[in-house]
């Protein structure tokens, strides 16, 4: 995943730039305070989010496109799961696969936040190849969890080669919480419900 390598390098270069600083604050070369020291993360955060934003927006997306900036974009009841694009910027992203139709086919899907929550949630008789990355946060896909800086994590079905129904997701979320899970038992989805 060259997107993963981008992001581990990005955070790599702010704990650098961060530890040079308070290198050169410790050693009175610089003066530098804590208000300093949040403006500069800020600053430094933001630079490689916009990049990414700039490179995602050039190129082409697939299938059906869903965007939300602000606020809580929910799609699953009577939404039929082709190639789709899925877009939030501050705020939630639910894509409940339990009330949506997923016909037979591979499916991919491309689920992408900035500031927020990420939730997936899938029927447990749906094959499901999962690759997922959050800049700062946790992301926990059916059991597997990971959590810090530039987590990566990755699952498929082992039915998935074989399935005649199945969804590739391809989950990115900067930072927050990104969950890809079964409905509870006895529910028809585990979401807050629909929108």
């Amino acid at each position: 995943m060259q997107e993963s390598r981008f992001w581990q390098q990005s955070v790599a270069i702010i704990l650098i730039a961060l530890g040079v600083a308070l290198l050169l604050d410790a050693l009175d070369v610089l003066d530098v305070s804590a208000g300093d020291v949040v403006l500069v993360l800020l600053a430094l955060v933001a630079i490689p989010v916009g990049l990414s934003m700039f490179r995602r927006a050039r190129h082409p997306m697939h299938g059906v496109f869903h965007d939300r900036f602000f606020g809580r974009l929910y799609v699953g009841e009577g939404w039929r799961a082709d190639a789709a694009t899925l877009r939030t910027g501050f705020g939630e992203l639910v894509l409940d696969l339990t009330r949506a139709d997923v016909p037979e086919g591979e499916h991919a899907i491309d689920a992408q936040g900035l500031v927020g929550g990420l939730e997936v949630i899938v029927p447990r008789d749906l094959a499901l190849s999962v690759d997922a990355e959050v800049i700062l946060g946790a992301i926990h896909v059916l059991g597997r969890s990971a959590d810090g800086l530039a987590r990566v994590l990755t699952f498929t079905s082992p039915d998935y080669a074989t399935a005649s129904r199945k969804v590739r997701l391809n989950a990115e979320l900067a930072i927050g919480e990104l969950q890809v899970h079964y409905p509870l038992p006895g529910q028809e989805s585990a979401s807050a419900g629909r929108p």
